[in-house]
Formats: C-alpha cells, structure tokens, sequence
C-alpha cells in the first residue's frame, strides 16, 4: 500500500469488475447459443436436448440471480 493508493483494494476492484462486466455477458450468450443449433445445409432446425435446455437454464438463473443480488444491494442499502 502507498500514501495514496491502497494498490489491494484497486485490484480487488478491478477483478470483480472484470468479472461482472465480462463473465455475466459470456454466462449469457453462453445460454443463448445451448438453446440455439446449427442445422447441417438444408436440414431443418431440430430442439435443443433436454441437457441443453437444463445447462442454459442454469446459465440464466445465474445471471438472474446476479442482476437481483446487485439490484437489492443498491435499493436496500442504508
């Protein structure tokens, strides 16, 4: 830590910004291409499996969380 700087509290700032700015979009898009497929030439689009389905909700529920939990600690901060 310097005079000025507590460089520790910067990079702990920095590594969950990176992860929220970063890592909740990817878990997003992640769910978005599990549901999606990506037929052969010519062949029509067939469902996603029930294990696809299951990840991509998973990945959903974790960004939903995530939006909640930050959305509650700024409303119900006193």
């Amino acid at each position: 830590m310097t005079a000025w700087v507590d460089v520790g509290a910067v990079l702990q700032i920095a590594g969950f910004g990176l992860l929220v700015g970063a890592g909740l979009p990817s878990l997003y898009a992640l769910g978005i291409r599990l549901l999606g497929s990506r037929p052969a030439s010519g062949a029509p689009a067939a469902a996603p499996g029930p294990a696809r389905r299951a990840a991509a909700v998973v990945c959903f529920a974790v960004v939903a969380g995530a939006v909640v939990t930050g959305l509650l600690f700024l409303l119900l901060q006193s």
